[in-house]
């Protein structure tokens, strides 16, 4: 085999191996670009996961917010719903106490009457046969001046005997008024006090006050 022929095969198999490396290059360049492109991609993906969950998770911190803050919002208004409702009830209860404190010297007829009346329901409640009652001091003669009135008719309701008495003591001087029924020394003891009979009707109409302020 001569030079030339040598030379020339060498040739061919240089440009074989330069075409081989190219090759191989270009594989690896693309293969390198495919790669870095998935990567790329993946990074995108996971970066726009991670915001999106951000943006959830400060979405929910916002609603979360607003309800609360609207659920506080109507809690006040119903507190304050509920403190209005109230004072109106007070308003009206103390309108009704005042009225009762004014009873004995606005109405004293009307007022001798409900004495001799809470006096003798005291009575027919206790069913003893001796009983005391506390009075305020200013109304120990219009109850005394009754009293034989009061245990007469108790006889004639009950059939009962009963000997009644005021006692040395008194309601304060500030009590609108009304009867303490006292027996058995202590032992039982009835507060029939206009205050005491105001109590029992407010929270035996209290609905029906909230009903008419409030429907």
């Amino acid at each position: 085999m001569d030079d030339n022929t040598v030379k020339a095969q060498l040739r061919r198999m240089r440009d074989f191996i330069l075409d081989e490396a190219q090759n191989k290059k270009t594989e690896i360049q693309q293969s390198a670009e495919e790669e870095a492109n998935r990567e790329r991609d993946r990074l995108i993906r996971q970066g726009e996961i991670a915001i999106t969950k951000e943006l959830d998770k400060k979405r929910k911190q916002v609603e979360t917010a607003k309800k609360i803050r609207a659920s506080n919002e109507l809690n006040q208004s119903r507190l304050q719903i509920l403190r209005a409702r109230e004072e109106a009830v007070n308003s009206v209860c103390g309108q009704a106490h005042a009225e009762v404190m004014k009873l004995s010297d606005d109405h004293p007829i009307k007022y001798k009457k409900l004495l001799h009346d809470l006096a003798l329901q005291s009575l027919e409640v206790m069913e003893e046969d001796k009983v005391e009652f506390v009075v305020r001091e200013k109304d120990t003669k219009i109850l005394g001046g009754m009293l034989g009135d009061v245990a007469k008719k108790y006889q004639e309701k009950t059939g009962q005997k009963c000997e009644v008495s005021l006692s040395d003591k008194h309601l304060d001087a500030s009590s609108a008024g009304g009867v303490v029924a006292v027996a058995g020394n202590g032992a039982v003891i009835i507060s029939n006090t206009l205050e005491q009979r105001l109590q029992l009707a407010v929270e035996a109409l209290l609905p029906n006050i909230r009903q008419d302020l409030f429907a």
